[in-house]
């Protein structure tokens, strides 16, 4: 396109078709409805000193929230500076994560709730 200059800027036409406003609207509403209100929720152990004491809180998180529900979780040993954590995710609503804190303490495993 041969473009000429006008006060040193270089005006050219819009690359995407402007999208009137009905359609922006019926998008946000789209992502709304897709996007669960309460958003994910974990539980999370207190700082694991070392990687042996995290791998059983591991196996034991795993194993009880396995055999908890239906949905599928994740339980993974992240680092934390020199410390582990134990997380066990996604949650998609705060009542499913209060319900497993709930069954991990009864097995004497203390967590925390945690929204992310």
């Amino acid at each position: 396109i041969d473009v000429e200059p006008r006060l040193g800027r270089i005006q050219l036409p819009p690359s995407v078709p402007a999208i009137d406003h009905a359609v922006r609207a019926a998008a946000r509403q789209a992502r709304a409805a897709a996007v669960p209100q309460d958003g994910y929720w974990a539980v999370t152990t207190r700082p694991l000193r070392t990687r042996a004491e995290s791998l059983q809180w591991l196996q034991a998180v795993d194993e009880l929230l396995r055999t908890q529900g239906s949905q599928p979780l994740q339980v993974e040993m992240l680092p934390e500076g020199d410390d582990w954590r134990v997380v066990g995710w996604p949650f998609a609503r705060r009542a499913d994560a209060e319900r497993a804190r709930a069954t991990l303490l009864a097995r004497g495993l203390k967590v925390e709730v945690v929204d992310f």
